[in-house]
């Protein structure tokens, strides 16, 4: 029997299985077209934060799904128009949904950083690790604003190792093909 909490559709057209096997594929597949982002960028950030939706419940903090969500994020998507109907709960227990979260929010980050030039993505990836403050406010402190290696060194002291390492892992499983 399929649980209701790990199935739905994607836009109301897209049946998605039971967690198992290529369905965070299918779930990223849909959601990076239902976004215009990259499904590869979709599957390496999944597979860094959840091991690709296998851990969707993070012990440390309030995030939860492929791309764990935080829950004041899940909160603010709810809102939007793209997720009418959706709750914050969804958004983060529902493999679907939270593969819709991920995939919204990477495509505003990239939007956010369209000015910075080969390094969007660098920029947009560890949005999706620290938040739009944190990049804005690096960016806001460094003397090369479109360069990341620079940008990076200027994220406040807690956040800057594992933001730099996230940016690398996604970096890393998008070159390896996830």
């Amino acid at each position: 029997e399929v649980s209701p909490d790990t199935t739905g559709t994607i836009g109301g057209t897209v049946p998605v299985p039971p967690v198992g096997g290529s369905e965070i594929n299918v779930v990223a597949e849909e959601a990076a077209e239902e976004f215009g982002v990259d499904k590869e960028d979709l599957l390496a950030i999944f597979a860094i934060e959840s091991t690709s939706g296998t851990d969707l419940i993070n012990p440390k903090s309030s995030a939860r799904g492929p791309g764990q969500i935080l829950k004041g994020t899940a909160k603010s998507l709810a809102l939007k128009k793209e997720f009418k109907g959706i709750t914050a709960e969804q958004i983060q227990n529902n493999l679907l949904q939270g593969a819709r979260g991920t995939a919204w929010l990477l495509k505003d980050a990239l939007k956010r950083y369209k000015n910075v030039g080969k390094d969007q993505k660098l920029f947009a990836f560890a949005d999706q690790y620290v938040g739009a403050t944190e990049i804005k406010k690096a960016i806001r402190l460094s003397k090369n604003k479109t360069n990341w290696a620079e940008v990076s060194k200027h994220i406040s002291k807690e956040w800057r190792k594992d933001t730099q390492d996230f940016v690398t892992k996604v970096l890393k499983k998008i070159k390896r093909g996830r």
